[in-house]
């Protein structure tokens, strides 16, 4: 059970949950390979699959360079190699990812009661773009470059942990809100912090962009959007 009237700093999860990032990812794939004709379904489970292939076998690499290499990996796969010049437009196409219809007037309203933080796996320059999407200030924002690990490693976690409690906050003071089962809600179960899931993809098939992971990581509390979260977290709070 979440004890709202505890919790002061909400984190935040950036792309997929504030950041609309399965568009931007189906409309950048679809156009590279537009001869290939895919499906959305079969463009995310692509992305996700090669994505973390990327992210674990180079955990300090950085987000840019991921994409790179997915690009790179996925037109290999497709048998259509890309050139250097489209495999960093597409690394630098998330600067222009916008975000969904909700998150900037939830995030409003929400900076009113609490302290928001962003937990990003991404790179500091990329993330400082977004937030001027985002409109609002945050009173942190951690990303994997500066971490040098990427969600859902619980380094992530333990490293913006012992960042709170220098400045005097516990964890049970935080509340961690995410689209992603596998990248936020696993380590949130496993190490015992509290979670809600932005579910993104309710009434949808699959896991979109990330990988699929069972139903027993589902947080107690989830929303479909951050409108409705938000009307959940100041009503309750």
């Amino acid at each position: 059970m979440i004890n709202l009237d505890e919790k002061e700093i909400l984190t935040f999860d950036c792309y997929g949950t504030l950041i609309d990032w399965e568009t931007g990812i189906k409309r950048s794939i679809s156009s590279m390979f537009v001869n290939q004709k895919l499906q959305d379904s079969e463009i995310l489970h692509l992305f996700a699959e090669t994505e973390h292939r990327v992210q674990t076998e180079y955990p300090k690499m950085s987000y840019e360079n991921v994409l790179k290499e997915v690009i790179t990996r996925i037109g290999k796969k497709l048998s259509q190699d890309k050139s250097e010049e489209e495999e960093k437009s597409f690394s630098q196409g998330v600067k222009n990812w916008l975000p969904f219809d909700d998150t900037v007037g939830a995030l409003k309203r929400l900076s009113k009661k609490f302290k928001l933080v962003i937990i990003s796996n991404i790179d500091k320059s990329t993330i400082e773009v977004t937030k001027k999407h985002l409109v609002v200030n945050f009173y942190q924002t951690y990303t994997a470059e500066e971490i040098g690990a990427y969600k859902p490693d619980h380094k992530v976690f333990k490293y913006v942990f012992d960042k709170f409690e220098k400045y005097g906050y516990g964890v049970n003071q935080v509340l961690h809100v995410a689209e992603s089962l596998y990248h936020d809600h696993v380590p949130a179960k496993n190490m015992g912090f509290d979670s809600v899931w932005i579910n993104r993809r309710i009434n949808k098939t699959g896991s979109g962009a990330s990988p699929n992971v069972s139903d027993r990581w589902i947080p107690e509390k989830q929303f479909p959007d951050l409108t409705s979260f938000a009307n959940w977290a100041l009503d309750l709070s």
